[in-house]
């Protein structure tokens, strides 16, 4: 079954990525003002598992970024900062983040910009400052999506720096597994390994748009197209030949619980409603070593994932069932997915 499905999302998730904009102090030719220069500084940002991306790493990706300024905040009539259409590609070299052809300040003018990264994201057309739309398929692309709008009035605000705080637009997903406290009564030094992993009933693609619907030309939020439902394809397909130990957990969950997924441990998902009742239940699917030609498959309970949220779910398995319990919080720095960085 193909449905589609929108998902709103506000920008109160934590920064991601900082992308500063500041005053080279380059003239205009023929007078005017400052030339507008860039820089970026991340504490993280890069996923079946993630790894960290620091400061260096993500020089080695490019961002995206449009650019309008108008006489008054968020006009209608409006001047492509950059010269363009098109988003301006921000890379990183000896000279630092650079762009071409300069632009520059007019103080008078009201700026508003809005970024993308990666440059290489699937941009579709009729994006600028005020509409971001982007594509994505988490089996195809797996980079960790990052949007940020920011604002500028020189008259008041200065030409120096401008920073743009990075947001997360998808969803993260992590997966723990334990035996449940009530294991150790019967068999105190119980444990097992995890040999196989993997989800169905998802969507398979689904496509962003980051825009104000109010239409005041503000920064607005981020929704999802969410489209394509697989009901029996499996997603982020994790194996492991030896497998990852685990045993009997702790009422705080602490102790001998373990992360399924490497690397950072979680994966990128297009937000949607998990279990959407008019498709289906979306499944945990997984085998173990000690019934290595068993596939166990249990429903995950129907929950809203919304974009710049990490949801670790903890698998606890009792002597005759298991229990799935969801942990919901914000998507903060230093958690990512498959490396998007060359």
């Amino acid at each position: 079954m193909n449905r589609t499905a929108r998902y709103i999302s506000s920008m109160a998730a934590a920064a991601m990525l900082l992308l500063a904009a500041a005053c080279t102090k380059t003239p205009e030719p023929g007078g005017g003002g400052d030339a507008i220069g860039f820089r970026a500084s991340s504490t993280a940002v890069k996923s079946v598992g993630s790894q960290e991306t620091d400061d260096a790493s993500i020089t080695g990706a490019s961002i995206g970024l449009y650019g309008y300024y108008s006489p008054d905040r968020g006009g209608s009539s409006v001047t492509n900062v950059f010269g363009t259409t098109e988003a301006v590609r921000l890379s990183y070299g000896q000279d630092g983040w650079t762009y071409s052809p300069l632009a520059y300040w007019h103080r008078s003018q009201h700026y508003r910009f809005r970024a993308f990264h990666p440059y290489d994201a699937h941009i579709v057309s009729g994006s600028d400052a005020d509409d971001l739309i982007i594509s994505y398929q988490p089996g195809v692309d797996g980079y960790d999506l990052l949007v940020a709008f920011e604002e500028r009035y020189p008259v008041t605000d200065g030409t120096g720096t401008v920073e743009l705080n990075f947001r997360h637009a998808l969803s993260a997903l992590c997966f723990r597994i334990a035996f449940d406290p009530s294991v150790g009564l019967q068999d105190p030094g119980h444990h097992d390994v995890i040999k196989e992993f993997w989800l169905t009933g998802l969507y398979a693609a689904g496509t962003m748009y980051y825009t104000d619907t109010s239409g005041s030309n503000g920064e607005g939020g981020i929704s999802w197209d969410a489209a394509g439902y697989e009901a029996s394809e499996p997603f982020y397909h994790w194996t492991d030949a030896d497998g990852k130990p685990f045993g009997i957990t702790d009422a705080d969950k602490n102790d001998n619980i373990r992360t399924i997924f490497d690397g950072d441990g979680i994966v990128f998902a297009i937000p949607q409603t998990c279990s959407e009742p008019a498709d289906g239940f979306t499944r945990i699917n997984f085998v173990t070593g000690n019934a290595p030609d068993v596939v166990q498959s249990f429903e995950l309970p129907t929950l809203d994932w919304e974009p710049g949220k990490k949801y670790t779910y903890d698998i606890l398995i009792t002597l005759s069932d298991v229990n799935v319990t969801v942990d919901i919080a914000d998507w903060t720095v230093r958690e990512a997915q498959l490396d998007i960085f060359a």
